[in-house]
């Protein structure tokens, strides 16, 4: 009979995919507590690039898809179309991320182009679910310029950690 080992890997993948769940089930009572709209500095997607870092693509692609569920499931927000177009955009957000670090050697670059293009996505679809009634409110609920910054902090924040991630090694 052959045991059950897993490898520190295999722990570190499950700590940190641990963590990442939880913080995001935590993120609405921590809003609230706060009295802070903590949505705006995108948890969900700054949970995607620790996973897309720190984790392995797989998990990372699970992540993403499941996230916007897994917090309907636990606090009813967002609701289901809306937490399907943020699944569609982590999910795009990942796969071009990996792309575009395959092909553009700096740390920056990626991030920020695959969290650009994946919000165009996003505000694509979105237009099209609130013009055929599947979402109810405005197309843009974050002014562009506060988006513009937090893509170019979550670009320099995960852009300098994996800089320092390389330079370790």
């Amino acid at each position: 009979m052959q045991s059950l080992i897993l490898s520190k890997w295999n722990y570190k993948t499950i700590l940190m995919d641990s963590m990442i769940l939880a913080v995001i089930y935590f993120t609405p009572a921590f809003s609230h507590l706060l009295n802070m709209p903590l949505y705006i500095v995108e948890p969900m997607r700054l949970m995607l690039f620790v996973s897309l870092l720190y984790s392995n693509k797989t998990n990372s692609f699970i992540i993403a898809a499941s996230l916007p569920f897994f917090s309907l499931l636990t606090s009813g927000h967002p609701p289901v179309f809306k937490a399907l177009l943020i699944s569609g955009e982590l999910l795009l957000n990942a796969a071009l991320y990996f792309y575009l670090s395959g092909k553009i050697k700096n740390y920056f670059v990626p991030i920020l182009l695959s969290i650009s293009l994946a919000k165009i996505f996003y505000y694509i679809f979105k237009f099209g679910f609130i013009s055929t009634g599947l979402l109810a409110g405005s197309l843009v609920s974050i002014s562009l310029l506060t988006q513009v910054i937090i893509i170019v902090c979550t670009s320099l924040l995960f852009g300098g950690l994996l800089l320092m991630e390389t330079r370790k090694k």
